[in-house]
């Protein structure tokens, strides 16, 4: 039992002590990322003044009361809709030689500068990796109107074998701090977010990363549930219907592609339930709107 708990404890000032060392498993030098493949631009960027410092965005298997949510703020200017389709991140693997299981991207508004309610996630994604740098193409974008939202990236881990996963510290700060959080008050900070610098020995305020994707009008989608005997059907209308082609997206999963037309339906025959819909541009990638429908 001793034993068990010294681990916790070692595991609890992880975040402190691995500021210090280089990630094992990743190349030391920062590198320049190059500008993101057409249709895709940069939509906001700090991957610069990068910090020897790192702090750890990452959960445990093994140590859950020690999995930690670290996130940094960004801001969609006035008149504009991102739509996010991946983010990269300067980071590496501390106490293990990694890799991690997959990783999780979350998005959420701001409440009194720390993150409020969120309102994007994408789960167990894969990561590519050059350097230490670490990319996460989400696997729908997340479509964002004017405002302030913070985004978490986290390494999903079993800490005896693989280690941990900290994002670097990034030296300047930009809008509002990073903020910690520890859920299961494994850390000594409380189990709420918290700003970075009141909860780890890094005073290096923000984090490295950089957001993808691309600029554009909202698409507007509305739906309506429809029934005819013991059939049913969702009734999609978007627009604007400008050409080419749209995928269409039942809770999440691309159930068919279709003519950009403005119009598309669903037919669930018997099925009955509460049904997520959303259309997005081929080629592109940009999405409209998320709708609900109860179907009777």
């Amino acid at each position: 039992m001793k034993a068990f708990f010294s681990i916790i404890l070692a595991l609890a000032v992880a975040v402190g002590a691995a500021e210090a060392q280089e990630p094992s498993g990743t190349a030391a030098a920062f590198r320049i990322l190059p500008q993101p493949k057409l249709p895709q631009v940069v939509l906001y960027d700090q991957y610069n003044n990068a910090s020897p410092n790192h702090t750890r965005s990452s959960t445990f298997t093994d140590f859950p009361d020690a999995s930690s949510d670290l996130a940094d703020d960004f801001v969609v200017p006035g008149g504009q809709t991102w739509n996010v389709q991946s983010i990269d991140a300067d980071g590496g693997y501390f106490k293990g030689p990694g890799p991690a299981t997959d990783w999780n991207v979350f998005i959420y508004t701001d409440s009194s500068t720390l993150p409020g309610t969120q309102i994007f996630s994408a789960l167990n994604q894969t990561v590519s990796v050059v350097g230490t740098t670490f990319t996460v193409n989400l696997p729908v974008p997340a479509v964002l109107t004017a405002g302030t939202y913070w985004i978490e990236i986290q390494a999903n881990m079993t800490f005896g074998t693989q280690g941990e996963w900290d994002w670097t510290d990034r030296t300047m700060q930009a809008n509002s701090g990073a903020a910690f959080r520890n859920p299961g008050g494994d850390v000594g900070c409380g189990t709420d977010w918290i700003r970075k610098i009141f909860c780890v020995e890094s005073m290096d305020p923000d984090q490295v990363y950089r957001l993808n994707g691309t600029i554009g009008a909202p698409i507007e989608l509305q739906a309506r549930a429809q029934t005819q005997g013991t059939n049913n059907r969702v009734q999609l209308r978007w627009r604007p219907a400008d050409g080419g082609s749209m995928n269409v997206l039942r809770d999440s999963v691309v159930i068919g592609t279709t003519a950009d037309d403005g119009k598309a339906n669903d037919n669930l025959g018997t099925q009955t339930g509460t049904f997520t819909y959303q259309v997005c541009e081929t080629d592109t990638g940009d999405c409209s709107n998320e709708v609900t429908v109860q179907v009777p």
